[in-house]
């Protein structure tokens, strides 16, 4: 390990002097050591352009308590070419206090080709070719020097547009400052009047500048103020913070009763398979609480029972969703073994501090209503088949392709039928209509006829079951929907036997009263 002696050769060796920001250190080599090493480093050695160290050194210790740094580092701007009155402007200038107070920098560097620096080229000319480029970087530098919690946006910006290369190296430089403003604090005897640097060009910038003379000498106050408003905004914007903070949390408890108090079965589940929140509802229906089912393996466990890999992968895609879904209807298993229906409704509601994605699924349930239906439905089937059945002609429902829906009784048992035998099959295979290939060929030609819309009527004799026999008035009729599709096909058969029958009789007695006065007619 080097001695303190020669550490402080080599300083004076580099800088032409020795400066007293190193003096502290001098009876401890292994800490001058580190310091001349991160000076060398983060300092003296890094590519940064000089001026835009320089300046942005002086303007940072502003915000030290010691005038040190900030009188020794105004200084080393003269030899730069900066006069006195441009040192005040740089180091007078208010600080960017918002992320919105870099709007203009941020846009800025964000129409750069990137990287802006290169490592194998000149990083004073790839920082310092365009004034308003190297602007923006040394306002964004400063913004996160002083808020780094609200310099996020920032730092991705400068790391994007600098490379890591440059970016480290502008990192370091930041500490480094950071830690010379502690090393002064620490050691408040430093005097900057007996820094070369001061004593060469101290007395001309406040010759070219007199009220860089008045900014020094109340330096002081100045930084007591400037301390005591920033304590003041830190302070008001914790207060804002917390009342925010209040809000949120009422705005959250509002939430929460909502969702407790909600009238409708609610759960908030996580994309890990956490049940964040059930609510009273659920709870009431299905007789599980939170407790029993704390995730989605063990609610569709017990409520989905064979059914529960399909619902959780189901389930698994809603963490994609961007906006609200219709789940439509799905059949529970309650807690005491009974089957509720309900109807799914899900939603994205962001992520969590964790970054977890988290849906809200609001369940609406319809098992009343689906009961209801049911026996309407009943009562209207009832109703129907009573009708149906009642009637003294025979009935059939078809599709438009001709396959046999129902059959009513009376034509069941004129062919002494079971429904089974009939229904489902195509009209004209059913036994009714086999006893003759043309008879089927014509029946064929009538469906054809009325699923186009046409309304198809004949006469046709029909063998029924023994000896039975029946001449039908048969006809199909199209029933349409609302826009004119077809959509059933309506047969209907009167029996008109013995209308026939009495036809017959009465076209005989008739031959027979025209032969008998044909015959008198002959005498």
């Amino acid at each position: 390990m080097r001695t303190s002696t020669q550490i402080k050769a080599e300083i004076e060796e580099r800088f032409g002097f020795f400066p007293p920001f190193f003096e502290p250190a001098l009876s401890t080599p292994d800490v001058l050591e580190n310091l001349w090493q991160q000076t060398l480093s983060a300092y003296v050695n890094n590519p940064l352009p000089a001026i835009f160290k320089e300046t942005l050194f002086a303007y940072l210790s502003r915000y030290c308590s010691v005038p040190y740094c900030i009188v020794c580092h105004s200084c080393a701007l003269r030899p730069l070419g900066i006069l006195g009155k441009d040192v005040l402007k740089l180091i007078a200038q208010p600080p960017p206090k918002t992320p919105q107070d870099l709007d203009t920098e941020l846009e800025t560097l964000s129409q750069q080709p990137i990287p802006l620096y290169k490592p194998d080229s000149d990083a004073s000319n790839d920082l310092a070719s365009d004034s308003s480029v190297e602007q923006s970087l040394w306002r964004c530098s400063v913004f996160v020097f002083l808020q780094p919690s609200q310099a996020q946006e920032c730092r991705a910006q400068l790391r994007q547009l600098l490379g890591d290369v440059m970016y480290a190296h502008l990192v370091a430089f930041l500490s480094y400052v950071k830690f010379c403003h502690q090393w002064v604090e620490s050691y408040p005897e430093l005097c900057f009047e007996a820094d070369k640097r001061a004593q060469l060009h101290l007395a001309p910038l406040l010759e070219e500048e007199p009220n860089l003379a008045k900014f020094f000498q109340n330096y002081n106050t100045r930084f007591k103020e400037e301390r005591q408003n920033r304590e003041a905004e830190l302070a008001n914007q914790v207060i804002k913070l917390q009342q925010l903070s209040r809000k949120l949390q009422e705005s959250e408890e509002r939430f929460r009763r909502a969702i407790v108090n909600a009238p409708f079965p609610i759960i908030i589940h996580a994309e890990d398979g956490e049940i964040l929140q059930i609510n009273q509802v659920w709870t009431e229906l299905t007789g599980y609480t939170h407790e029993e089912i704390p995730t989605i393996t063990e609610w569709t466990e017990r409520a989905y029972g064979e059914h529960k890999e399909d619902v959780r992968a189901f389930i698994a895609r809603l963490y994609e969703l961007n906006e609200r879904l219709e789940d439509g209807e799905v059949t529970i298993t309650a807690k005491d073994g009974s089957r509720r229906i309900w109807s799914f409704s899900c939603a994205p509601l962001g992520t969590l501090l964790d970054e977890r994605r988290i849906v809200l699924t609001i369940a609406k349930d319809i098992t009343q209503g689906k009961q209801a239906e049911e026996e309407l439905k009943k009562a209207q089937e009832r109703r129907f088949r009573a009708v149906f059945n009642q009637s003294f002609q025979f009935s059939g429902l078809l599709t438009p392709e001709g396959i046999l829906l129902e059959a009513n009784q009376m034509a069941l048992e004129f062919g002494n039928f079971e429904a089974e035998d009939v229904i489902g099959h195509p009209f004209w295979e059913t036994p009714w209509w086999t006893y003759s290939v043309e008879a089927q060929q014509r029946l064929q030609d009538a469906i054809a006829r009325a699923a186009i819309g046409e309304f198809v009527r004949y006469e046709v004799e029909h063998p029924g079951f023994g000896e039975t026999t029946a001449i039908l008035d048969f006809s199909i009729k199209p029933v349409k929907d609302e826009n004119g599709n077809v959509i059933l096909l309506i047969s209907e058969g009167r029996n008109i036997t013995e209308y026939k029958q009495i036809e017959r009789a009465l076209r005989e007695t008739e031959a027979k009263l025209q032969a008998i006065l044909d015959h008198s007619t002959t005498f």
